[in-house]
């Protein structure tokens, strides 16, 4: 039902297709809030609902859908805190939520999702530091924070998500250095720290990530100062 011109809510005899295993009302003009009905879907392996004016906070019977594997709710006006229960969702792979009106801090049970590839919670209103229990995503390879209220230092633990391509922590207010654990992601291509407040010395180790690909470090509010005595032979392969 993905791009056209449906309004209204979402029928609650939806409840129904019990045997549904994908559902995309993406891009359309449906609004309401999403109601209880979508927790009757327990075989829904991806549900897209995003770029709509849905609003209200996320139903909790969508933590319920221990089958889901993708979950796209971006470009609503959804609002209020991401609940504990999400780290139910075990099977999810693809997590976006960017685009609300969401806001307090990431649960600690958002580590259970062992099996995350894609998380997006940019431009909310999310608030604290990242939490610890995110060391146990082993699989994510996108992580995009950026657009929020995050605070506190990037945590040294950042680093150790092995398969990490693309982080994206800007337009927050991140402070401290950049932590050196980022070296060790050898997957690393894009690199969006800009827009914070970080101070300290750039560490020339960044030009040794052989894999970069892009890197945004300035921007209104960082600190940051380059030492004019380093000197460096670049292995990334950074483009303009």
């Amino acid at each position: 039902m993905t791009q056209n011109r449906f309004d209204g809510s979402i029928p609650t005899q939806i409840s129904r297709l019990t045997n549904l295993r994908y559902l995309d009302m993406s891009f359309n003009s449906l609004g309401g809030k999403l109601g209880p009905e979508l927790g009757s879907l327990r075989n829904l392996n991806s549900l897209e609902l995003k770029r709509n004016n849905f609003h209200g906070p996320i139903p909790p019977q969508l933590f319920k859908l221990k089958s889901l594997r993708s979950l796209d709710l971006s470009d609503n006006q959804l609002e209020g805190g991401l609940s504990p229960e999400v780290g139910k969702l075990g099977n999810l792979e693809k997590l976006f939520l960017k685009a609300n009106f969401l806001s307090r801090k990431i649960p600690e049970e958002i580590g259970n999702l062992t099996n995350l590839r894609e998380f997006s919670l940019q431009n909310n209103k999310f608030l604290g530091g990242i939490p610890s229990s995110i060391v146990n995503l082993k699989k994510l390879e996108e992580l995009d924070l950026s657009e929020n209220s995050f605070s506190m230092q990037i945590p040294t633990f950042i680093g150790t998500l092995p398969n990490i391509t693309a982080l994206d922590l800007s337009d927050n207010t991140f402070t401290g250095p950049i932590p050196s654990s980022i070296q060790n992601m050898s997957k690393l291509e894009v690199l969006r720290l800009h827009n914070n407040m970080l101070d300290g010395e750039i560490p020339t180790w960044l030009f040794k990530i052989t894999t970069l690909e892009q890197l945004f470090i300035g921007g209104k509010g960082n600190g940051l100062i380059w030492n004019n005595d380093a000197k460096i032979v670049p292995d990334c392969s950074l483009a303009c």
